[in-house]
């Protein structure tokens, strides 16, 4: 395939994504996935790491895709937004190891997150408590967008604030989901948060 069919594809991908064409997010995830991951393992030294922090910049593409279609160099642009995670990672992991260096007692090398090993259905139920436990605007905001599949816009209009708060809170919210579910043990991609519906 020639470079300029490449990048049409991409834009085509872009503008798609920018709809909110949820097949288009996991072509453009795994388009973005293959250039990105290497990136970040090379910045972080770890792939565990770098495949958290591919999550968080594909979760900021999508949350952000209605500026898609306004970006000159959208590869320039990730690659911005996944540096600052990286870095952002690499400082939290420096904290943490301060930290632990400070507890009396020593931490096992040998503790691993627990592996994913829930059915669709009681991850789907992890993911309702969660929800359960927002702020009542972030809750009603990730509600309209994921359960009655409202885009940006039209949750702005409808909630009377601005499509910044409405973005803002849905990052917030995916983030906290993340968080949740990391906490009970689950391992998971972005796409099952962006995917997945009650």
């Amino acid at each position: 395939m020639s470079t300029d069919s490449q990048h049409t594809n991409e834009t085509d991908l872009l503008l798609l994504v920018a709809e909110g064409d949820e097949a288009a997010f996991k072509l453009l995830f795994d388009l973005y996935a293959r250039l990105l991951f290497p990136f970040l393992v090379r910045l972080t030294g770890s792939d565990a790491d770098a495949e958290d922090i591919l999550q968080e910049t594909m979760l900021r593409v999508w949350v952000h895709r209605d500026e898609l279609p306004a970006l000159e160099k959208p590869r320039s642009w990730l690659f911005r937004v996944a540096s600052n995670c990286a870095y952002n990672r690499l400082a939290q992991n420096a904290s943490r190891e301060r930290t632990i260096r400070s507890l009396p007692i020593p931490i096992s090398d040998d503790f691993n997150p627990v592996e994913e090993s829930l059915a669709l259905s009681e991850l789907k139920k992890a993911i309702r408590l969660a929800v359960h436990k927002m702020p009542p605007r972030r809750k009603q905001i990730y509600q309209l967008s994921r359960e009655e599949g409202r885009d940006v816009r039209e949750i702005a209009d409808y909630l009377g604030v601005s499509k910044s708060t409405v973005k803002n809170s849905l990052a917030e919210a995916l983030v906290f989901i993340r968080e949740e579910l990391k906490r009970s043990g689950h391992s998971y991609s972005i796409l099952i948060l962006l995917f997945l519906r009650k």
